[in-house]
């Protein structure tokens, strides 16, 4: 994510109270507006999503958030999984960076390369409703054909990715230094690889690497 916010005038020094601002809790109008910008600039004002996990002290049932009035400025793939993505507790860089995937167009990556498929995303969610728990957040790309990737990565011989298909499939390499296991499962076949070893291969933490689009 851009580390430049020297034309921001929000003060990102400043302590900041301890709920911070969710795009989710507030009027529709205010979301809209903060998502017509560019994601530079949403950076800048240091939103997060804050997840009902995480705000259960004070919403201990799960709310509805429902998607702004003005949707038409939220690209497909997330407006379709808005609530997923709201009870989703990922953070805000995380967040972010599947808004800048979002964004990219039909052809983005030459001619037939396609946008979020929303179907990948909701899939992505799915998992990590399951094993967000136990897993760190992975680094994310958009594959060619519209899918979302996510890949946890130590080094070029330690690192799991996961490509979420819309049908539900998941094709999957994981590499442990010593094996490697790669094919399409889906999730149920492949959740005792993923769960193997105190899950490891959804715990590598990557080392040298940025999020690059």
């Amino acid at each position: 994510m851009p580390s430049d916010t020297s034309a921001s005038s929000f003060d990102i020094d400043r302590k900041l109270p301890e709920r911070r601002f969710s795009p989710f809790l507030q009027p529709s109008s205010v979301v809209g507006d903060l998502l017509s910008q560019e994601s530079e600039q949403i950076a800048e004002t240091n939103m997060v999503i804050h997840s009902v996990f995480l705000l259960n002290e004070v919403q201990p049932r799960a709310a509805v958030y429902p998607l702004p009035t003005n949707s038409n400025v939220i690209p497909d793939a997330i407006g379709e999984s808005w609530q997923a993505l709201a009870n989703s507790g990922l953070s805000e860089t995380s967040y972010l960076f599947l808004l800048k995937l979002a964004r990219k167009d039909q052809g983005w990556r030459g001619f037939g390369s396609l946008p979020l498929s929303g179907h990948s995303l909701s899939q992505f969610l799915n998992f990590w409703q399951i094993f967000r728990a136990h897993a760190l957040e992975p680094e994310f790309a958009l594959m060619p054909n519209g899918n979302l990737q996510a890949e946890w990565y130590m080094d070029d011989t330690h690192f799991t990715e996961l490509e979420f298909k819309a049908n539900g499939s998941l094709l999957f390499g994981v590499f442990d230094g010593a094996s490697e296991f790669e094919g399409a499962a889906s999730l149920d076949e492949l959740k005792p690889l993923l769960m193997a070893r105190n899950y490891r291969y959804l715990s590598w933490r990557i080392k040298d690497r940025s999020r690059q689009l």
